[in-house]
């Protein structure tokens, strides 16, 4: 089989290709040679910003996989791939303990005003009046969503002094709450009882826009939004009123509706903003992990097949 690499890919898991099939590296290549040369190779390994829509997928007639150095598989059409009989592999779970760490990094930011420091000592202004912030032991912090990263959030949470609740609209099997001293609680609960709110689901139709006006009207006064999971999540225009209104205290986001934002984006402005650039699954650990860890999972598939 004839593989092409469309991005940079960590080299354990190139060199791990190499040794089974021909490997063309082309890192960075364009969507128009991309769909002019794919159709000379049974494999893509992509990663998040190489999009595989219908055109690629049409013009690919050799394909059989499609790998992809990732957990989100946002950039691939699914169900065309699906009818094509394209398989497609990623790396489930491979930056989980990358997104728990930030977003334990954002909610701690959050409460410090971590983001106004930063900006007024870069400016000289050593005024600290605004800059009183609040402490994290003692909070309640609602994990919205109870998959493999609200699990590690809760557990790098378990010696800061906090009480823990979490809902999960699709709620695991097994009883995970109670072995890591987090209190299940219903919807309603998670919203009205929590300090603090982190967002752990996929955007769904059902999830799109969970987070609204309704929703932040029910939450304490002063609440922390955190959300490391997908930007569409939350409506940003009724995120502002409710931060502008005092309802909110702070947000901390690594993720947004429309990327890169904008440099109107209120986000930018405001001071209660604690924001990075979709970088929660980027370490130097979490890259190694999903390249190498989705090249397995095909060569897995691979081999089955064969066998």
């Amino acid at each position: 089989m004839r593989v092409l690499v469309t991005w940079e890919i960590h080299q354990e898991s190139l060199d791990i290709l190499k040794k089974r099939f021909k490997v063309d590296y082309k890192p960075g290549i364009s969507k128009k040679e991309l769909v002019s040369i794919v159709k000379s190779y049974d494999v893509l390994v992509i990663r998040t910003y190489t999009p595989v829509d219908k055109i690629v997928l049409d013009a690919g007639k050799r394909l059989k996989y499609i790998v992809s150095c990732s957990v989100g598989l946002d950039n691939i059409d699914i169900d065309e791939c699906d009818k094509k009989g394209i398989s497609v592999i990623n790396a489930p779970g491979s930056n989980a303990n990358a997104v728990a760490e930030h977003t334990v990094l954002l909610m701690l930011s959050s409460l410090r005003n971590i983001s106004l420091a930063t900006k007024k000592i870069n400016k000289g202004d050593w005024n600290k009046k605004e800059l009183i912030g609040k402490e994290i032991q003692k909070k309640i912090i609602g994990l919205f969503g109870f998959g493999k990263i609200g699990r590690l959030v809760a557990e790098k949470l378990s010696g800061f002094g906090v009480k823990l609740i979490a809902y999960d609209p699709y709620p695991p099997q097994i009883d995970v709450f109670k072995g890591l001293n987090v209190e299940k609680v219903d919807k309603e609960g998670i919203i009205s009882k929590s300090d603090i709110i982190s967002v752990h689901v996929p955007l769904t139709k059902e999830t799109r826009y969970m987070f609204n006006s309704e929703m932040f009207s029910k939450m304490k006064k002063g609440v922390i939004i955190i959300n490391t999971s997908r930007g569409g999540v939350i409506n940003e225009k009724d995120l502002e009123k409710s931060l502008v209104s005092g309802k909110i205290y702070s947000i901390g986001l690594d993720v947004f509706e429309n990327e890169p934002l904008q440099k109107e984006s209120f986000l930018l402005k405001n001071k209660k903003s604690n924001i990075t650039p979709h970088i929660a699954a980027l370490t130097q650990e979490s890259f190694r992990n999903m390249c190498v860890m989705s090249v397995n999972n095909f060569l897995e598939r691979v081999d089955i097949k064969l066998s």
